[in-house]
């Protein structure tokens, strides 16, 4: 039996254009039916000393549980109105409705709350047929894959101890101090103590490794350097400094020669068989990085094209993910905020203009998509479902069970959707293929 739609009253302000606030007003008879039906379902199964059950007064009730209902009530008629009130008003909301201001349940009043509602825009996509794009393509090369080797040859390399100068490839550990010019102790950070440095690695501002480079173990140095201008901390960029180092050890560094050791160190029989496998893996990796700039190309020319007003609520949601997976990303790797080279707010506002952009497009290819009526069908959701469950043959079962939920049957549903119609957005363009340098597509 369907549940009656309780008694409203209703009234809409325009905010901005994609913004409404809404307030929704319960009259007092049917706040007040709602608390005496709870008080007297209350009456009928409470247990109180002195009364016997099923026989309490509801006036002891009310004395008793009325501040507890009216707040239970309170919440329950957010929850059961919010969303027949927009409906009622056939407003389409981005997201959940923020509760700006709840009144509150008393008996014989009527309770009153207001809203803030997001409004999906109305699109009228354009420009997303005929599309003119170029596709950079490239094969890899001989320096590509002897770029990989050397990064495996520098993955396996020793170092041993050595008693001579420092050479510009050598290891070292260090103790340093710098003193900011005019000042008299060093500054927050200027401290090192038993620090490891690989020289060539850029982990010294530039031209601090000159300085080092035929120094002993054991000895100490004083000299005064500049940072650079464009220095990520902006409280040093520029400045001079008087450093005082003391090297405390010094290593050569042996890099593995190539040679079928290696080779099966890396998981290969042989040098051939390593370059083979090489060459396949850049070439997958060239091909992905090809489309995923030819994507970025199509979504740039959509952009452009689409000019539209977005929800601020879903730019707020989408800016607070990226930014949080900035933060998290710079804590793993032991950095900070001012390692990115721009003030917090250069950074709030570029990802700000990130998010924006990702919603307009999130929205747009919807739009298409269902213009177009582009579904995600049950057997595509379990086909990826099958997928991800052979990643994880161990627990394939609890894979299972967990993409059982609807909801994350949609979290697959989602980025499948996109893609299909991204897929049909490209084969809808024209595409011509350029053909580049492969380290312009792999940086």
């Amino acid at each position: 039996m369907q549940q009656a739609e309780m008694p409203m009253d209703i009234k809409v302000e325009e905010i901005s254009e994609l913004e409404r606030r809404v307030t929704v007003t319960i009259p007092a008879e049917e706040i007040d039916k709602m608390a005496d039906a709870r008080f007297g379902y209350l009456a009928q199964t409470q247990k109180i000393d002195g009364f016997r059950q099923g026989h309490i007064p509801v006036d002891v009730i009310r004395q008793r549980f009325g501040s507890k209902v009216y707040g239970e009530l309170k919440e329950q008629i957010i929850q059961t109105t919010a969303m027949d009130a927009l409906n009622k008003n056939e407003i389409r909301a981005a997201g959940m409705p923020a509760i700006e201001e709840a009144g509150e349940v008393l008996a014989g009043q009527a309770m009153s709350y207001t809203m803030k509602v997001d409004l999906f825009p109305t699109i009228e996509p354009k420009g997303f047929e005929g599309l003119k794009l170029e596709r950079e393509t490239a094969e890899p090369n001989e320096d590509l894959v002897n770029g990989v080797i050397d990064r495996l040859r520098d993955m396996r390399k020793t170092f041993e101890a050595k008693d001579g100068a420092v050479e510009a490839a050598d290891r070292i550990t260090l103790n340093a101090t710098g003193i900011l010019e005019g000042e008299k102790e060093a500054f927050p950070g200027g401290e090192m103590k038993d620090q490891t440095v690989e020289l060539g690695q850029g982990m010294l501002i530039p031209g601090f490794e000159d300085h080092i480079i035929g120094m002993k173990s054991g000895e100490t140095k004083e000299f005064t350097h500049a940072y650079p201008k464009d220095f990520h901390n902006k409280e040093l960029a520029g400045k001079k400094s008087t450093f005082t180092v003391e090297v405390t050890k010094v290593e050569s560094v042996t890099l593995p020669e190539i040679d079928e050791s290696f080779a099966k160190e890396s998981g290969a029989d042989s040098v051939d068989a390593l370059k083979t496998q090489i060459t396949e893996h850049l070439t997958r990796d060239l091909q992905n990085a090809s489309e995923q700039r030819l994507k970025r190309t199509m979504f740039d020319k959509l952009d452009e094209k689409n000019a539209f007003t977005v929800p601020s609520g879903l730019v707020d949601m989408e800016f607070n993910s990226i930014w949080n997976q900035q933060l998290q990303e710079l804590q793993q790797r032991g950095m900070g905020l001012e390692h990115m080279g721009k003030s917090e707010d250069e950074l709030r506002a570029e990802y700000r203009g990130l998010a924006e952009r990702r919603v307009r497009l999130g929205l747009l290819l919807a739009e298409i998509g269902k213009v177009q009526d582009i579904q995600v069908s049950d057997a595509e959701i379990d086909e990826e479902v099958a997928k991800i469950s052979a990643q994880f043959a161990d627990r394939k079962d609890e894979v299972e069970k967990f993409y059982a939920n609807p909801e994350k049957r949609n979290q697959i549903a989602g980025p499948l959707y996109e893609k299909k119609v991204t897929e049909w957005l490209m084969s809808k363009s024209e595409i011509k293929d350029k053909t580049v340098d492969p380290k312009e597509l792999i940086q």
